[in-house]
């Protein structure tokens, strides 16, 4: 390099300080993040593991149901059987009283309240 093209940048002893102090918490928060993502592909590892062995399992399952259906008789069952009548007065009681449920859950009015409060202060901070 030539002499042309030098600078020299002068720091005053806590400029300098301060200058330190966040080079070395970024290098910290990088070092946290590597740390974290280290521990993610081990997760994500076992993940994998685990879902390989559900998906054998679920093979083994899937045979062991294939040669049961194939060995066990076949029964047949009428609709009768299968789908009881029920009175419409029943029915229609019963989708008022869910209906009446329903409209007594509420939410947690407090907690609103709180979501509303910290949107005012992010549009505070904003302006």
């Amino acid at each position: 390099m030539n002499n042309k093209e030098l600078i020299h940048i002068q720091l005053n002893f806590s400029d300098a300080l301060e200058s330190k102090k966040e080079t070395l918490s970024s290098i910290m928060n990088l070092l946290k993040i590597k740390k974290n993502m280290q521990y993610y592909h081990h997760l994500r590892k076992e993940e994998l593991k685990t879902k390989l062995k559900l998906y054998r399992r679920i093979k083994e399952l899937e045979k062991i149901i294939n040669n049961l259906q194939k060995n066990l008789p076949k029964i047949h069952i009428s609709e009768k059987l299968l789908m009881p009548k029920i009175p419409e007065q029943k029915i229609s009681k019963e989708i008022e009283r869910k209906i009446e449920q329903a409209k007594e859950i509420s939410y947690d009015k407090d907690l609103e309240k709180q979501l509303r409060e910290i949107q005012e202060k992010l549009r505070s901070l904003e302006r």
